[in-house]
């Protein structure tokens, strides 16, 4: 259809005669899914000017300047803490070498200098957050539709070049010049810009922290199990919703074979399917088993009201029946294997009583399966709350029927006016004599006049049959926006019965392992098909350290604690005896007044001291998603970095653990499913001694008196990344895909095809129709056979004007 609107190839220039002074067209065409107005002028015409180089304010640069500062400030710090840790013996043979007065300035020198990188180094890190703020902030606002920006016409001869292209809004193209360019500019842009469906991501980080690689050497296994059922129950419950539409329309087949299409679903939505492929092309009753749960909801959606709801009753038995015996043998899965390590190593009495075994098993059971898809019943349900209703998906689907047959008449009339318009003008190319045509009023016109009549007045039916693809592309959003609906509650009913209730199980078992299930950290990204997208979310934590002081100070504190808390508890002592021998059983009324001191208030004076410190992580997680041909998988290019950040308050040490994790992959997912994409384990070793009393401390076995005490401690750390996705189709993508018809073909005589609407059509105008039937005739009487294939559309005869009406058989 659109190749025999563009791909037809025109004769020479110099075939055809001069165009008469023209009175200019105008076109305003907003951009709806592709709002680059640079880029769509550059596809259609010509590349607009490009933007100036990047200044040297340009965030981009001075975070590469920045990168390269801080690698050569963490070279001279690497070489700066190999001098200072330099083991003891080699501190001692040094300070015997070298003077003292010169020894003490140079420590305290290189001391300095770490102090000083590190200081920029935090300044860099701080910069460098600003940078990236200021670099997306200025990518979001970036006007993706320059106001002001026009293309002006050339003088070609080409009518698309001579076309003047003007922004005039946010995605808004203002056109101006000969009708032919801006109908062909019109056409590129809508197959352009056209509907396309949309992608949710979501990136999950799960961690499991245990004490060393044994601990979390099982949690890869265990996850697997707990996942694998989620995804178990979600299949199976499309697989549900599915056979319950297929045993319910085969009832309904059974039941009424020759008028199943009309019971089944909305009867005018079955006239206008019939309409569009022909009054001979019977639904496929094997094709409603859709392979996807989108066309399946979409169909019950479709159907009648009373269809609708036994496809309900039949999907709820069905679920009521399957789902929790998957349910029960996952249990008995998850339990069995901790059951057998608890006999193993019960005592006598419990493998004697049978007792405890339970509570050894180390596994919690699962809460009751929830099978109820509230969601999803709600809105379906909601179709069908008054008798004989039409609910919004039938309205959407009507009307988008309705549109794509009238785009498609308009597009056929046009296409066989071109045709016969082609033949009219190899004719004249060739030096064949053409007969005169006579107007209503007697007069003649030659070839050429009427060649340049005929054009006009193509051009115009061509730009009709573009408002009406314009009327088409609201249509397929509006039910694009029911199906998203119907989409969305069947996501949330999976989401809530199946993935959240396995990774609470698996948060709640996780205790009885070696190790625990830490913090589950998610992103959501929803994006268009094919348009890269971008999040950079950060995290912030203040965490304290205890400060543990040199050891002989920390001794000092201790013995002056411990002394003033027994002078204390002495005193406490001699006043309780003085009051009872006072008055007896006054030291009752002497402890409740608060007289008396707090028994260990000056040993926890002692605990009060640490530092803060500050924890700062971010991941950069850009995707493109690509929806699959089957209108129901994404693969996608997922670039996942994960950079934490550690700064220590007032103290330039470091802690260690990750400092970036980089995952670049190309991904292929079904929807509603999640699955696993990378994991990474870490060992989070923090080792700390800090700074002494110089020289004292380097004295042998003496010196650690001098020293802070070593604060160290190992964690090994698995961090598992899952990616989910769902697809949001679109209506025309998935109708491509799908085929609901039954192939008979070969049995089709008549009425194949797309037939005109001539009861509904717009009365056209005599001069127009007029045009269209002498074009016919033209062609006709300059082919050599009477043979002419069958035109893809018949222009009506009753408005034609009364001189032109006579019979013409193709």
């Amino acid at each position: 259809m659109v190749p025999a609107l563009i791909g037809i190839a025109q004769p020479p220039l110099n075939q055809f005669p001069t165009s008469p002074p023209y009175e200019p067209a105008t076109r305003l065409i907003p951009l709806y899914y592709v709002r680059d107005t640079e880029r769509v002028i550059a596809m259609v015409r010509d590349p607009v000017t490009p933007p100036e180089p990047h200044s040297a304010t340009d965030p981009r640069q001075r975070m590469a300047e920045h990168a390269s500062r801080k690698r050569q400030l963490l070279a001279e710090r690497d070489a700066l803490q190999a001098r200072a840790a330099q083991p003891p013996g080699v501190i001692r043979r040094a300070v015997a070498d070298m003077p003292m007065h010169s020894f003490v300035p140079h420590r305290h020198g290189v001391q300095r200098d770490m102090a000083n990188i590190d200081q920029e180094l935090r300044w860099l890190a701080e910069e460098e957050e600003s940078l990236r703020a200021e670099s997306f902030r200025q990518e979001s606002d970036a006007p993706r539709s320059p106001h002001g920006l026009i293309l002006r016409p050339t003088a070609s001869p080409d009518a698309i070049d001579r076309v003047r292209i003007t922004v005039v809004g946010e995605g808004i193209l203002h056109l101006r010049g000969p009708l032919a360019g801006v109908n062909a500019i019109t056409r590129m842009i809508h197959e352009i810009d056209q509907p396309v469906g949309q992608v949710k991501l979501g990136i999950h980080v799960i961690q499991f922290t245990g004490s060393d690689d044994a601990a979390v050497e099982g949690v890869n296994g265990a996850v697997d199990r707990y996942l694998s059922h989620a995804r178990r129950l979600c299949r199976s419950a499309q697989m549900l919703f599915r056979t319950a539409l297929g045993n319910v329309a085969s009832r309904y087949h059974a039941a009424n074979p020759g008028r199943f299409e009309q019971s089944f679903f909305y009867a005018p939505c079955v006239e206008n399917f019939c309409t569009l492929h022909g009054a001979n092309s019977p639904l496929s009753l094997a094709m409603l088993d859709s392979r996807d749960i989108v066309t399946t909801l979409y169909l019950v959606g479709l159907a009648n009201q009373e269809v609708r709801r036994e496809v309900l009753a039949e999907f709820r038995q069905l679920v009521d029946s399957e789902l929790p015996r998957i349910h029960r043998e996952y249990q008995q899965r998850l339990v069995a294997p901790h059951a057998a390590e608890a006999a193993k190593t019960a005592s006598f009495w419990a493998k004697f009583t049978k007792s405890g075994m339970a509570e050894e098993a180390g596994a919690n059971p699962s809460a009751a399966l929830d099978c109820r898809f509230v969601q999803t019943m709600t809105v379906l349900d909601s179709y069908g709350e008054q008798a004989d209703s039409i609910n919004p998906i039938q309205i959407a689907t009507a009307r988008f029927q309705r549109a794509l047959l009238k785009y498609r008449q308009a597009e056929q009339e046009v296409a066989a006016m071109r045709q016969d318009r082609m033949v009219l003008a190899l004719a004249t190319a060739s030096g064949e004599a053409v007969a005169a045509i006579r107007t209503l009023s007697g007069r003649t016109l030659d070839a050429d006049s009427f060649a340049q009549l005929a054009d006009s007045v193509i051009e115009e039916r061509a730009s009709a049959a573009l408002d009406l693809r314009e009327v088409l592309r609201s249509e397929v959003a509006a039910l694009d926006g029911q199906w998203k609906r119907l989409t969305m509650a069947f996501e949330a009913d999976l989401k809530s019965q199946f993935y959240k209730p396995v990774i609470e199980d698996l948060r709640s078992n996780s205790g009885a392992w070696k190790s625990r299930m830490g913090q589950l950290q998610s992103t959501t990204i929803l994006t268009p098909d094919r348009v890269r997208a971008r999040v950079s979310p950060g995290q912030v934590a203040m965490l304290d350290r205890p400060v543990r002081p040199v050891l002989l100070q920390e001794g000092l504190q201790v013995t002056q604690g411990l002394v003033r808390e027994a002078h204390s508890l002495s005193a406490t002592a001699g006043m309780l005896a003085a009051s009872e021998s006072a008055a007896p059983g006054s030291s009752a009324l002497l402890t409740q007044s608060g007289l008396l001191p707090t028994p260990g208030k000056h040993l926890e004076e002692l605990t009060g001291h640490s530092e803060r410190i500050r924890v700062a992580a971010g991941d950069d997680i850009v995707v493109t998603p690509v929806i699959q041909p089957d209108g129901f998988s994404v693969a996608f290019h997922l670039l996942y970095t994960h950079t934490p950040r550690r700064n220590v308050v007032g103290s330039p040490a470091e802690m260690a653990g990750v400092q970036r994790h980089l995952v670049e992959a190309n991904v292929h997912i079904p929807s509603l499913e999640l699955q696993e994409i990378s994991r990474f384990r870490v060992l989070l070793d923090n080792e700390e001694w800090g700074s002494g009393i110089p020289l004292v401390e380097d004295i042998p076995k003496v010196g650690n008196l001098f020293r802070p005490r070593r604060a160290g401690g190992s964690t090994t750390q698995e961090n598992i990344i899952l990616v989910e996705a769902i697809v949001y189709p679109t209506a025309l993508g998935l109708a491509e895909k799908s085929w609901l018809v039954n192939d008979t073909r070969g049995e089709q005589t008549q009425n194949g095809g797309l037939t005109l609407l001539s009861n509904d059509r717009q009365p056209r105008s005599e001069l127009s129709d007029w045009i269209a039937q002498t074009l016919r005739q033209k062609a006709r009487a300059t082919l050599p056979d009477t043979q002419f294939p069958q035109r893809l559309a018949t222009p009506p005869t009753h408005t034609l004007p009364a001189s032109a009406h006579q019979p013409l058989g193709r």
